[in-house]
């Protein structure tokens, strides 16, 4: 798993809904360079979703220039993934596109020249008095995972209010980030978008999974041996 790799996806990939899940799901498992070989049957599972439907978001994030499939290319025959999320392409030859600033010159043009450094140390000393606590500003924490799927699936960029994120977050910490994800899922499926619900039904799947014993049963009781009188 590279959380370098995670954080891109989440900030340029630019998916959403299943799309983004699926994008994720890969990167979960794969390294720093996004190189990754889960299979087919693993990305469904871990996506809630049939095989079908998953070989088609694969193909639709290889389409999109998401992903690079080499077929049959990863160990025991599965496919070979590259996540180019963040990735900048690249013009032939090997130079990067140009995306702004300021253009190469031509050779019987004007060449461009580097700003004088002091201007630069002006700009900023004047910024630096303008806010002198800028510095002091401890940076802002990234939103977990759940909250960020949340936004992204209901196509919100924040809180309603504060008792909203009060509410999620105490719930997230309580049944953890699959159980939230699994109620957000639920929630949009079902049309809901009330984070008092996603909440409750996180809850009641947490609940009920700490109740079930091994592979999903409930939990049999034991029964005291009588007692045995002299």
């Amino acid at each position: 798993m590279s959380i370098k790799l995670m954080s891109k996806v989440w900030d340029e990939s630019g998916c959403d809904g299943s799309e983004l899940l699926m994008l994720l799901s890969i990167a979960d498992f794969a390294n720093d360079e996004g190189k990754a070989w889960p299979a087919i049957k693993t990305l469904a599972t871990k996506c809630r979703l049939s095989e079908r439907q998953a070989q088609a978001l694969v193909r639709k994030l290889e389409k999109d220039g998401h992903i690079k499939i080499e077929t049959g290319q990863g160990p025991h025959g599965t496919n070979l993934y590259w996540v180019t999320a963040g990735v900048k392409p690249t013009a032939p030859g090997g130079e990067a596109h140009c995306t702004g600033g300021v253009l190469p010159a031509s050779p019987e043009g004007v060449k461009p020249t580097a700003p004088d450094p002091s201007l630069l140390t002006i700009k900023e000393s004047e910024a630096d008095e303008k806010n002198p606590s800028a510095e002091s500003q401890p940076p802002k924490p990234e939103n977990p995972p759940a909250v960020k799927f949340y936004f992204e699936t209901f196509r919100r960029k924040r809180w309603g209010n504060s008792e909203q994120e009060r509410l999620f977050l105490e719930t997230l910490e309580a049944v953890g980030q699959e159980k939230m994800l699994d109620a957000i899922r639920w929630a949009a499926q079902s049309g809901v978008a009330n984070v008092k619900s996603i909440c409750t039904a996180a809850r009641k799947t947490n609940k009920t999974a700490s109740r079930a014993g091994p592979n999903g049963r409930p939990a049999e009781r034991t029964r005291p041996a009588p007692e045995i009188l002299p």
